[in-house]
C-alpha cells in the first residue's frame, strides 16, 4: 500500500470517529447551522456584489463543511460574522471579557493548527526543496536505496529459483 493511500485511509477513519463523536455530543448540529449561517453572509447567488474574496471564503467554507473542518467553518464565521458592539449595560465587561476568551481560543486553535502542519509531511521537506544542493543529494541517496533494493531483489530471485529447480528437478 502506498503512504499516501495510507495516509488517506486514515484520514477517512479519524472522519468517521469524529463525526461519531460529534453526532453523540450533538455538535452536529451546531456545525450545520454554523455552515448554513456562513453560506447565508457568502453565498454568490445571493450577494452578487461580493468580491474574489469573499467568493474564495465561500469556497473555503464549502470546502471546510465538506471536510468536516468545524474550526475551519468557526473562523470563517468570525471573519463574516458582523461585530456586534453590546449596549452600555453593567455586564458589558463581563460580555467583552467572554468575547475576548472565545477568540483568545480561536487564535489559540488557530496556532496549534499551524504548528501542526509545519510539523508534517511534505511541510517538512521545505528545507530540502528549497536549497538544490540538498535536494541532489537526497535524490542520490534514494537512487542508491534503490539500487541496493534492486541488488537485494536480484539475490532473493536467484535464490528463489535455485530452491524452486532442487524442489523440481
Amino acid at each position: 500500500m502506498l503512504i499516501l493511500e495510507h495516509d488517506e485511509l486514515i484520514f477517512v477513519e479519524c472522519k468517521n470517529i469524529e463525526m461519531a463523536y460529534m453526532l453523540a455530543i450533538g455538535g452536529l448540529e451546531y456545525k450545520v447551522q454554523l455552515y448554513r449561517t456562513v453560506i447565508k453572509a457568502l453565498h454568490p447567488d445571493i450577494h452578487n456584489d461580493l468580491n474574489e474574496a469573499m467568493v474564495q471564503l465561500f469556497n473555503n467554507a464549502v470546502m471546510a463543511y465538506k471536510n468536516g473542518d468545524i474550526n475551519g467553518l468557526r473562523m470563517i464565521g468570525a471573519m463574516v460574522g458582523k461585530p456586534t458592539l453590546p449596549e452600555d449595560t453593567p455586564d458589558t465587561m463581563m460580555q467583552m471579557i467572554k468575547e475576548n476568551e472565545r477568540l483568545s481560543k480561536l487564535l489559540e486553535t488557530i496556532k496549534d493548527r499551524i504548528t501542526e502542519i509545519k510539523s508534517k509531511y511534505p511541510y517538512t521537506m521545505k528545507k530540502l526543496l528549497e536549497s538544490p544542493k540538498k535536494t541532489a543529494a537526497r535524490k542520490s541517496e534514494i537512487e542508491e536505496s534503490i539500487s541496493q533494493l534492486y541488488e537485494t531483489l536480484s539475490t532473493y530471485t536467484a535464490k528463489i529459483e535455485s530452491i524452486v529447480r532442487q524442489l523440481n528437478g
